[in-house]
C-alpha cells in the first residue's frame, strides 16, 4: 500500500495527548487534495539520492465517491496506476482504499476507515481490522497522528505555511509502512518521508525509505 498516501471496520478514536483548552480545531479534508479538477506532480527519491520516479495525481468524482488517479512517468509516457477512493461526508473522511484500473488489483476496507474531519493537535485514530485484497484477506492495523499544526514546508513547488504534520503507520503480518508528511491547506500533501519493510518481496526490496516531493500542481 503507498503512503498517500498515502496512500487507508469502524476508526476507532484515542487520545495520545490531551489537546489543550482553546486549541485550534482543523478540517482534516481541507488538508487532503479532495476536490475535482486539482492535480499534483511529484518526485520520489532516496534521502539524500536522486529522482527514483516521476508521479502525478488528478481527482475526479463518481457517484458518492472521491476519486485520486495516480498516474506513473515511464520513459515520458503517463501510464495509469491505483486509483483512491474516498467519500466526504458532514462528519467523517471515509478511506475505502485502491483499485487498480488495467491489472484489477485491489485493497479495499469494508466498511471504510472513518476519519473525524474536526481534529486538533495531538488527537490520534487507531483502526484495526480485515483488509480484502486480490491475493487474500489480511489483518491490518492502522494509525494515523495529527502532531503539529503552523508547519512551513520549502519544496520545490514552493513554500508551504499554516501546514499540519500528520504521522501514519500501516502494519500486517509482513508489511510495516509508515510515514510523516506535511499537508497544506488546499493543496494536500507536498512532502512525505516514508520507509516501508515488506517480508514478500525480494530480499534486495525488502525495506526502503523514500521522499515525496510537490513539484508543481493546481491549488
Amino acid at each position: 500500500m503507498r503512503a498517500h498516501h498515502a496512500t487507508l471496520s469502524a476508526l476507532l478514536v484515542a487520545f495520545l495527548a490531551a489537546p489543550a483548552a482553546g486549541q485550534a480545531t482543523y478540517d482534516l479534508v481541507d488538508y487532503f487534495m479532495l476536490q475535482p479538477g486539482q492535480w499534483q506532480v511529484f518526485e520520489e527519491r532516496p534521502p539524500g539520492g536522486t529522482q527514483l520516479g516521476l508521479f502525478a495525481e488528478v481527482v475526479t468524482s463518481a457517484g458518492q465517491y472521491t476519486l485520486v488517479h495516480e498516474y506513473i512517468n515511464t520513459g515520458g509516457v503517463w501510464v495509469a496506476g491505483d486509483v483512491e477512493y474516498y467519500q466526504i461526508t458532514q462528519d467523517h473522511l471515509l478511506y475505502y482504499g485502491v483499485v487498480h484500473p488495467v491489472t484489477g488489483d485491489y485493497e479495499w476496507f469494508e466498511p471504510p476507515i472513518a476519519i473525524p474531519r474536526q481534529v486538533r493537535v495531538g488527537d490520534a485514530f487507531h483502526h484495526q481490522g480485515p483488509l480484502q485484497t486480490h491475493a487474500g484477506p489480511a489483518l491490518v492495523s492502522w494509525s494515523l497522528l495529527i502532531a503539529a499544526d503552523n508547519v512551513t514546508k520549502q519544496t520545490a513547488a514552493g513554500t508551504f505555511t499554516g501546514c499540519l504534520r500528520l504521522q501514519s503507520a500501516f502494519l500486517t503480518d509482513q508489511e510495516n509502512a509508515s510515514d510523516i508528511a506535511t499537508h497544506a491547506q488546499g493543496y494536500g500533501q507536498v512532502w512525505s518521508l516514508n520507509n516501508d519493510i515488506d517480508e514478500t518481496q525480494p530480499e534486495a526490496q525488502m525495506a526502503g525509505a523514500y521522499i515525496q516531493e510537490r513539484l508543481q500542481g493546481s491549488p
